[in-house]
């Protein structure tokens, strides 16, 4: 018997860096036999990723990954498959970033070129004084 549910997700993971939202896990085939043509799609803020899959024996799995720049508190993902006399099934998954997780760029940050000029400026002042105080003596 073909099982509607044969496909599940399975050792979500969700990070967030500066760079954005990286969305990692597995589509695990807990059905009895090979299921094909698996997309998985993940959405939040209005962006979608998809991820294609061939096809995946029964008790296997694939891993799939995502990265946003833009996201908000909420991922859904979805999986779409064919079983082996050609129906389409799908489940969804909605994933919710704790708000510890998402992490708002700073305001104030290191501005190396200030720095840097500040820098070197300091340099040139300071090696005036020493060829000054040389020239004296």
């Amino acid at each position: 018997m073909l099982s509607e549910t044969a496909l599940q997700f399975s050792g979500i993971d969700v990070k967030t860096d500066l760079e954005g939202l990286t969305v990692t896990g597995d589509v695990s085939n807990n059905g009895r036999s090979k299921v094909y043509n698996i997309f998985v799609t993940a959405l939040t803020a209005n962006q979608v990723k998809t991820y294609y899959i061939d096809s995946i024996d029964s008790s296997d799995f694939d891993t799939f990954e995502f990265t946003f720049t833009n996201y908000s508190n909420k991922v859904t993902l979805k999986v779409k498959w064919t079983n082996e006399i050609g129906e389409v099934f799908e489940t969804t998954k909605m994933v919710t970033i704790p708000s510890h997780e998402i992490q708002i760029e700073s305001v104030s940050g290191v501005d190396y070129v200030t720095v840097g000029t500040t820098l070197t400026v300091l340099i040139f002042v300071v090696l005036l004084i020493v060829l000054a105080w040389k020239r004296r003596k």
